[in-house]
């Protein structure tokens, strides 16, 4: 139960990273462009947001994408272990 926890612990955490680093490098490199996306309206289904169509220009480093990524396999590894742990 614990490694489960941990887990999802570890989890939280690089989603949490992966959105501060994300915001940071978006201001370092970008500088202003999440003010100007906040003014505007929010965009309708199928739109984006203006900061989103930095995708693959470079702004934000790939191992900042990657631990992003990595919170998707952790959450599900730490809810199977937990609910291993709870049906077995």
């Amino acid at each position: 139960m614990t490694i489960g926890i941990i887990f999802i612990i570890s989890a939280a955490a690089c989603y949490i990273s992966n959105v501060l680093l994300i915001k940071h490098y978006l201001d370092k490199n970008a500088p202003g462009i999440l003010d100007v996306d906040s003014a505007l309206p929010k965009p309708n289904v199928g739109e984006e947001y203006l900061w989103e169509k930095t995708a693959g220009i470079g702004i934000v480093p790939r191992w900042v994408s990657f631990i992003g990524l990595l919170a998707i396999p952790l959450l599900i590894i730490g809810i199977i272990i937990l609910i291993g742990v709870f049906v077995l």
